[in-house]
């Protein structure tokens, strides 16, 4: 083996229909990607435990999603022994819980980003819009390009969530807000839609959101900000400036994961 081949990107293959033990939908690729980020190993474009599924099966297990990344970064544990700490701290684990979870991790993506996805994949068929067997097929690809090439293929639209939700949510930490969320007018997504969004407690699902919003604007992208305790525009700037840049990267049909 090459010496550098040691660091190079892992794509996680674990589907998010694979189970372990618990039988929870998502569980082990969550642990996987979260492992390889600390590891420094994920590749760009992929979540590591903020937003998408990620979230959601936190919330629908009812284990605290910051303590479950800090866990798997500090620990590095094995499936088995992150399953085990969900099993200790999970409030939502009975079958109907789970099956519900399950149930819902197959839905569909938004017809742009599906669309995208699969002229990343090569798939001409407009009625693929599951986003679990869109994930798959986008993974296999996305390894076939680096073990073809030696080189992990460009950013594409669907990459834009995972990347722009950890972006969020460190600026959101910075000024210590309550919600912050992105919209982009950019390659069929809805600008009227975040392309991104992050509360500070995921679990407050019905926490009240409303009252004053900021918003900062640059070329394609809208940001809002409510509740922030120590407003900073220069963070948010930093924040679009990241924003534009990952636009910028994006080949017309590409995608994320």
């Amino acid at each position: 083996m090459n010496r550098d081949d040691k660091m190079a990107p892992i794509v996680p293959m674990v589907s998010s229909a694979a189970v372990g033990p618990l039988g929870a939908c998502h569980l082990p690729r969550m642990w996987m990607k979260i492992l390889l980020h600390a590891l420094g190993r994920l590749p760009a474009g992929y979540r590591h435990g903020t937003g998408g599924f990620d979230e959601k099966t936190a919330l629908d297990l009812g284990f605290d999603r910051d303590e479950f990344i800090k866990f798997v970064e500090t620990s590095l544990p094995t499936y088995v022994e992150a399953e085990a700490w969900v099993r200790k701290h999970g409030k939502h684990l009975d079958p109907e819980s789970i099956r519900k979870h399950n149930e819902g991790i197959h839905r569909s993506k938004q017809p742009a980003v599906a669309a995208a996805q699969r002229a990343f994949i090569g798939l001409d068929d407009d009625s693929v819009l599951d986003a679990t067997l869109l994930n798959d097929l986008d993974d296999w690809k996305t390894l076939h390009v680096q073990a073809t090439t030696g080189k992990l293929p460009p950013l594409i639209l669907s990459s834009v969530n995972g990347e722009m939700t950890e972006a969020l949510k460190v600026a959101l930490l910075r000024v210590e807000a309550r919600y912050i969320a992105i919209k982009m007018n950019f390659a069929g997504l809805d600008p009227s839609k975040p392309a991104a969004e992050v509360k500070y407690d995921p679990a407050a699902s019905g926490a009240d959101l409303s009252g004053d919003v900021e918003v900062f604007r640059s070329e394609r992208c809208t940001l809002e900000v409510k509740g922030a305790r120590r407003p900073d525009p220069a963070a948010m700037q930093d924040v679009l400036d990241y924003a534009e840049a990952v636009l910028n990267e994006i080949a017309p049909a590409a995608v994320a994961r």
